[in-house]
């Protein structure tokens, strides 16, 4: 393998790892600073406050920024599956896979994680918001 070498410990450190970035990046659309949440819902209110002068219902509005929010990571996240594979496949006849470094794996998992926790909690936030009705009491 490398100089850092994680051994037994290796599958440990990445449980750990996927778990701590998936709780930061649950937590990312809460960072004021980053402005995500905001973003989206000023846009919404914008939309429907513009139905709302014009004396008519407001409409149920999908989130404008959807794509960029939630899309987009998702079919983003096909790229892990070529790097697992290098992580644990080995073309030739050596013993050791394509990527051995224990420190490539844990980032690999740590931004798969990242990802994991980011585009579960922009589901939840968006999800409500595509249903009418009686639908839209259940769903939120």
């Amino acid at each position: 393998p490398g100089p850092f070498s994680l051994g037994d410990w290796l599958p440990v450190v990445l449980i750990t790892t996927f778990n701590a970035a998936d709780c930061c990046g649950r937590a990312l659309l809460n960072i004021e600073r980053l402005g995500l949440a905001r973003m989206l819902l000023l846009k919404r209110n914008a939309v429907q406050a513009g139905h709302q002068e014009n004396g008519q219902n407001p409409p149920r509005v999908l989130f404008p920024y959807m794509n960029v929010l939630l899309w987009r990571h998702c079919y983003l996240r096909v790229i892990f599956y070529p790097l697992f594979a290098l992580c644990m496949l080995n073309l030739e006849a050596e013993p050791n896979p394509l990527i051995s470094s224990d420190v490539i794996r844990i980032l690999i998992v740590f931004l798969f994680g990242l990802s994991n926790g980011f585009v579960n909690c922009a589901a939840f936030v968006v999800s409500p918001t595509m249903v009418t009705g009686e639908r839209h009491r259940n769903a939120s």
